[in-house]
C-alpha cells in the first residue's frame, strides 16, 4: 500500500520522466516508473550503478554488458568471437546470407500477427517490406516460428536468431547468471517453522519480462529482423529486449534482481527468483 501510495505521489515526475526520454524509446519506457524506482533505489541502497541510466535510455545489445549485481557467480563466461565494427564491416555479406536462409512454412501467419501484436504493445516497429536500405544500413536477424506443446495445447513461440546474424557471437557478458532454486525455497519454509510461523507459500510471474527491457538506442541499428509473408521479406525492429539474445538474459536478470532485492529489503520479505518467476 505504502509503495502504491508512491507512485501516485509521483505520478508528475512519471510523466516528465517520460517526455526525456528517446522519442523511439517512448511507447516501451511509459511502462516504467522511472521516478518510483529511483526513490526505490536510494531506499534500499542497490548496488547498481547503471541501472537507473538504462530504465531511462535503454540497456545494450551487444558488445561488453555491465555486470550484474548480486546475481552472478565468479567465473566468468569466453570472451566475444567478433566485435560491433565487423558486424558493421559485414553487414551486406550477413544480410544477404540471412536472406538466403529465409523459409515460409505454415506458421508463417503466426509470425506476421505476433509481431503486428508486439508493434501494437510498444516493443516492436512496424513491420514494413525490405528494402535496399536495410540491406545496407541495418543487421538483420531471421524470425522463427517454434511450436511448443503447453498444457492447454501446442502455441507458437517467436524467436529470432541473433547467433546466426551474428549478435550473440559479438556479446560478451562479466559474469555468469545464477538463479534460485527450491534450496531457497526450502530454506525459507525451515525458517519460518523453526520460528514457530505457520507459513504461505506464494508465486507470481512477471509476463513479456525479457520485452519489457528497453534496447539501448545506439544498438538499433542491430535489432531489425526478418521473416516472410506471401513470399515478400518484411522487417521490424525490436524497442524492447528480443528473444533469442544473450543480452535479453543480462538485462532481465539486472531487473529482475532489483525487484526481487526491493521485495527483500524493503518489504523484509523472503523471495527467491528464477528467471521471471518469483517465490516465497
Amino acid at each position: 500500500h505504502r509503495l502504491t501510495m508512491k507512485a501516485l505521489e509521483l505520478e508528475n515526475e512519471r510523466s516528465a520522466w517520460v517526455e526525456s526520454v528517446s522519442p523511439a524509446l517512448k511507447p516501451l519506457v511509459t511502462r516504467i516508473h522511472g521516478p518510483l524506482c529511483e526513490w526505490l533505489y536510494h531506499e534500499i541502497g542497490y548496488e547498481d550503478p547503471l541501472l537507473l541510466k538504462d530504465l531511462k535510455d535503454g540497456f545494450p545489445l551487444l558488445g561488453v554488458l555491465p555486470p550484474l549485481c548480486g546475481s552472478c557467480v565468479d567465473e566468468p563466461p569466453k570472451g566475444a568471437s567478433s566485435t560491433v565494427e565487423e558486424l558493421r564491416a559485414q553487414r551486406r555479406e550477413r544480410n544477404e546470407q540471412v536472406i538466403a536462409a529465409l523459409r515460409q512454412d505454415e506458421w508463417a501467419d503466426d509470425i506476421w500477427s505476433g509481431t503486428l501484436a508486439d508493434a501494437e504493445e510498444g516493443f516492436m516497429s512496424e513491420p514494413v517490406p525490405l528494402s535496399e536500405e536495410h540491406m545496407n544500413e541495418v543487421s538483420l536477424t531471421r524470425r522463427l516460428a517454434v511450436r511448443e506443446e503447453r498444457a492447454k495445447g501446442w502455441r507458437t513461440r517467436i524467436v529470432d536468431h541473433f547467433t546466426e546474424s551474428g549478435v550473440n557471437p559479438a556479446t560478451q557478458p562479466q559474469d555468469k547468471v545464477r538463479h534460485d532454486t527450491t534450496d531457497e525455497l526450502s530454506s525459507m519454509l525451515l525458517y519460518m517453522l523453526r520460528a514457530g510461523r505457520d507459513p504461505r507459500q506464494w508465486k507470481r510471474d512477471v509476463s513479456q519480462a525479457f520485452r519489457r527491457v528497453p534496447v539501448q538506442e545506439e544498438h538499433h541499428e542491430f535489432a531489425w529482423v526478418v521473416f516472410l509473408r506471401d513470399g515478400q521479406p518484411w522487417v521490424a525492429r525490436h524497442y524492447g529486449m528480443p528473444f533469442g539474445t544473450t543480452s535479453a538474459v543480462y538485462g532481465w536478470s539486472r531487473v529482475g534482481h532489483f525487484l526481487r532485492t526491493a521485495v527483500i529489503r524493503y518489504l523484509l520479505a523472503p523471495t527467491g527468483r528464477y528467471v521471471d518467476d518469483y517465490f516465497g
